[in-house]
């Protein structure tokens, strides 16, 4: 997700106006982690070389 002008003029009008009641920041913060961070997959990283634990005592 991309901040683009119009979302940061939407944020910026959000916290002058709603954004000074701690209600609201709590649920902007609930609500951006919600978007941003949880529910999110695992990203696959294709490896061709897997080792065992032996491999690593030396």
């Amino acid at each position: 997700m991309l901040m683009t002008s119009a979302r940061l003029i939407i944020m910026r009008g959000y916290l002058l106006t709603l954004g000074r009641l701690s209600i609201f920041t709590r649920l902007l913060r609930w609500f951006l982690l919600k978007l941003l961070v949880r529910g999110k997959k695992e990203k696959y990283v294709p490896s061709a070389r897997f080792f065992s634990m032996n491999e690593l005592e030396d």
